[in-house]
């Protein structure tokens, strides 16, 4: 069983004036788990790396700084029946899907920052075992009684008489034969190919499609842009063959032809990206992500 779950951190800054370049968490190999009869509390503890740099007109030329935080975070699950064992493990790298910053009157700046954690859950029930195991004998019900009026027996239908004279049945088969004749002609045609006209199987596609997906996210906030518009065009050419727009949560997903492509995303609020002579290759699924500037 996979669940999702989003948990909300809240981490000191020493000013508000950053400008967060990478979120990091470092987890253990699986966090730990509790039972309770039916309950599942599941926890870990995280250490989360913020990598920053102050914001100002030479930001460029500044090292980035690293800030560690440890934190804990505790989740509890119901189950319907009795829990005898289980164990959960991290199915995906946990990652931020949310975060803001933000100063209060006294100048305390503040970092409220939302995780997604996915995980695999396996468990094993205990079987429930009845209170009284002793044997409920069946229930006999006692016969119906008879009707005092008989029902009326019903005859069963007299068969349907045909007749048909030996010329009929001389012509019948005769055409029979005629209408044989030609379903044979028809399925041992061939075109100029070869290939029977009955033949069914449909041609298989030497081309096999790809499959690309990932999200559109804000470059300073590192928050989902939502309704960006992506376009796929052939290098060499100048109108787009394919075009996707990102759902409310930013993320994408399309199948797309192997072939090397410029590809174009666009948002009213934000700069243009354009990434040039980008290659796929049959059967790739790859996952690309796209970081826009406000405009």
């Amino acid at each position: 069983m996979i669940k999702i779950l989003q948990k909300d951190f809240t981490l000191p800054l020493p000013t508000k004036h950053l400008k967060i370049m990478g979120i990091r968490v470092e987890t253990g190999p699986n966090p730990h788990i509790e039972i309770n009869k039916q309950q599942l509390t599941v926890r870990d503890n995280w250490n989360i790396q913020l990598v920053c740099t102050p914001l100002g007109e030479k930001d460029y030329i500044v090292n980035p700084t690293l800030m560690e935080y440890q934190v804990e975070w505790v989740d509890t699950l119901d189950f319907t029946e009795e829990l005898r064992e289980s164990s959960v493990n991290y199915k995906k790298k946990p990652r931020s899907i949310a975060s803001c910053i933000q100063e209060s009157r006294d100048y305390k700046a503040t970092l409220y920052l939302t995780m997604e954690i996915v995980i695999e859950i396996e468990a094993s029930f205990c079987k429930n075992t009845p209170q009284d195991s002793r044997a409920v004998p069946p229930r006999v019900e006692a016969p119906p009684k008879p009707s005092a009026i008989s029902p009326k027996p019903q005859l069963p239908p007299e068969p349907l008489s045909v007749y048909v004279t030996g010329d009929q049945l001389k012509i019948f088969e005769e055409r029979l034969s005629k209408l044989e004749k030609q379903v044979q002609e028809l399925l041992s045609f061939k075109d100029s190919a070869g290939t029977p006209l009955h033949d069914d199987k449909k041609p298989e596609s030497s081309v096999k499609a790809c499959k690309m997906s990932g999200k559109i996210i804000d470059a300073f906030r590192l928050t989902p842009v939502a309704k960006g518009i992506i376009e796929f065009t052939l290098s060499g050419q100048e109108e787009p063959v394919y075009k996707i727009a990102a759902d409310e949560r930013g993320v994408y997903s399309l199948e797309i032809e192997p072939g090397v492509y410029d590809i174009k995303v666009k948002h009213p609020r934000y700069l243009l990206l354009s990434l040039r002579n980008y290659a796929l290759k049959e059967t790739d699924e790859k996952v690309q992500d796209f970081m826009l500037r406000r405009a």
